[in-house]
């Protein structure tokens, strides 16, 4: 029953399901052939997905085909079902698509790390079968003011990037490296045009943890960056330095990129486990936390400043950093849970 090609055929036939569904319900399609034909082949294809609606197919799917059976049977609205089944794509989609009508201008955005547009609220261009829209326009502007101005003309006006997955394209841009000056202006051009809307503020396998930015037609107050999006290609060598275990050339790597973009909140935390890696746990702690309180929160950082507090004994943070674990990795609540046992009985803490 629980065969290899059994799970991929019938996750493939839940997944392009979801979709037909969402034109089908949404009432484009409603009284159209098409839509009375998916209709009256749910209820059947719901008799099949519900022999295989365990906890185990739930926990691999995150509950899209329990959503899904909500929808069509009336139990849940277009948005909350669109949420739900979209993983943490879904959850930026309402307030980006109230962004966007707020801003008058039917604007492209640029999709960095991902290949997901169900439902966007504009049109999306994505970094495939050709250099990267973001590299391309950073490496074909000798200035700030000249990144702004090739924006204009691909008409962007918002960046859409999947900060987990984005590190999976980093094969593909393989040939488009970043030069330290495209680093520098691109940072730049982060830090004055570039404003966080919204974001996933979680994280699930397979569908990675969304942000959506909004670039500024005017330069605004400069801030520190959350991400850089685009740059992954040039934390190649330091991400490959750390899986091999050099720690100390990952941190001379991070250092030096830093050195050319800046203050970067996410290149903060990775700084923060390499530090740990390489035996400076106090100093790796305080990158780490403050990657994470000012925004960066990644599968790498959040989770690893959680392991260090508790390895250092700061109760209070660990705290802190557990609860926001159990918010952002909403797969992972077994692990966590064994986690908060380990440290009760490290401590001698028995309490109910």
């Amino acid at each position: 029953l629980f065969s290899l090609e059994r799970f991929a055929l019938f996750q493939g036939t839940a997944w392009n399901l979801i979709g037909l569904s969402l034109l089908a319900f949404d009432g484009r399609f409603r009284w159209k052939s098409s839509g009375v034909a998916l209709r009256i082949l749910f209820p059947f294809t719901l008799a099949i997905i519900g022999l295989f609606h365990t906890t185990w197919f739930r926990s691999v799917t995150y509950g899209s085909s329990l959503s899904w059976a909500e929808y069509v049977t009336g139990r849940t609205g277009h948005d909350r079902f669109e949420e739900r089944a979209l993983g943490t794509y879904g959850s930026i989609i309402g307030e980006w698509r109230k962004r966007v009508a707020e801003s008058g201008a039917r604007r492209c955005a640029l999709g960095v790390g991902d290949n997901c547009m169900l439902n966007a609220p504009v049109r999306v261009l994505f970094e495939c079968n050709g250099p990267p829209l973001v590299w391309l326009s950073v490496s074909e502007s000798p200035s700030t003011e000249r990144i702004a101005v090739r924006m204009r003309q691909v008409n962007a006006g918002w960046v859409l990037l999947n900060s987990e997955r984005s590190i999976w394209t980093q094969s593909i841009c393989e040939p488009y490296a970043w030069t330290p000056s495209m680093l520098s202006h691109w940072s730049d051009f982060c830090r004055t045009r570039l404003r966080l809307i919204t974001s996933s503020r979680r994280y699930m396998q397979f569908y990675g943890s969304h942000w959506v930015f909004q670039i500024l037609q005017q330069p605004g107050p400069a801030t520190d960056p959350i991400f850089l999006p685009g740059i992954d290609r040039a934390l190649c060598k330091a991400k490959i330095a750390r899986v091999t275990g050099r720690f100390a050339d990952a941190v001379n790597e991070l250092r030096h990129l830093e050195a050319l973009t800046g203050r970067v909140a996410v290149l903060d935390g990775q700084l923060g486990v390499s530090l740990a890696g390489a035996g400076k746990i106090q100093e790796g702690y305080a990158m780490l936390k403050s990657s994470v309180d000012s925004g960066a929160v990644s599968d790498l950082s959040l989770w690893n400043a959680m392991i260090l507090a508790r390895r250092l004994r700061r109760s209070a943070d660990f705290v802190a950093l557990v609860h926001q674990c159990w918010g952002w990795y909403p797969d992972k609540h077994s692990q966590i849970r064994d986690l908060i046992v380990g440290t009760l009985i490290q401590q001698s803490e028995f309490t109910e």
